[in-house]
């Protein structure tokens, strides 16, 4: 049995206490991604969202033969319930409406089963909402240091792959302010 973790953000850097294999590989299915949403600490991060162009996805083994056990660690690893977590195996399919494009490039792999993050996107403490690039641009802007040095460092780090509709305006951004 092979069980993956499809990444876009901080996983790839800094997996913690995620139980993943080897390299992360960038060959994973594209999917919607876009800067749009709000995290705890203030840091802008990807989410998916039908509002944005698709990027190609990254992924990494698990340490796990059970689809359930790799769905806790990852909700464990990203502060969250098991209803954000998305899943898919060959014989039950998926958990949300990005399943199928996740699906079809699993089969082509021969991988038994899949795990992602699924948080929606999320602005001003408003699920499901994504924020228009001035919105975006001017929270930034108002960021105290600190957490402006937190949103610079995911921002950046995020996979180059990753080429999302607000990216280069926030690259642009974070220039001008100096960070």
């Amino acid at each position: 049995m092979t069980i993956v973790c499809l990444g876009w953000g901080s996983l790839i850097w800094k997996p913690a206490s995620l139980p993943v294999r080897g390299e992360w590989k960038d060959d994973g299915p594209a999917l919607p991604l876009e800067f749009a949403r709000q995290s705890k600490d203030g840091r802008v991060t990807l989410a998916i969202t039908s509002a944005a162009r698709t990027s190609r996805t990254l992924w990494c083994e698990m340490d796990s033969s059970d689809i359930k056990a790799a769905a806790r660690s990852l909700a464990t690893r990203e502060e969250t319930s098991l209803k954000r977590i998305g899943t898919w195996t060959p014989h039950v399919g998926g958990s949300d409406e990005h399943a199928g494009t996740v699906g079809s490039w699993a089969r082509a792999r021969w991988l038994t089963g899949v795990v992602w993050t699924a948080l929606p996107p999320r602005w001003a403490g408003e699920d499901g909402r994504v924020p228009l690039l001035r919105e975006l641009v001017d929270y930034l802007r108002g960021l105290a240091p600190a957490t402006l040095i937190l949103a610079a460092e995911y921002i950046r780090k995020a996979p180059a792959q990753v080429e999302t509709n607000y990216r280069a305006a926030l690259l642009e951004t974070l220039k001008t302010l100096g960070v």
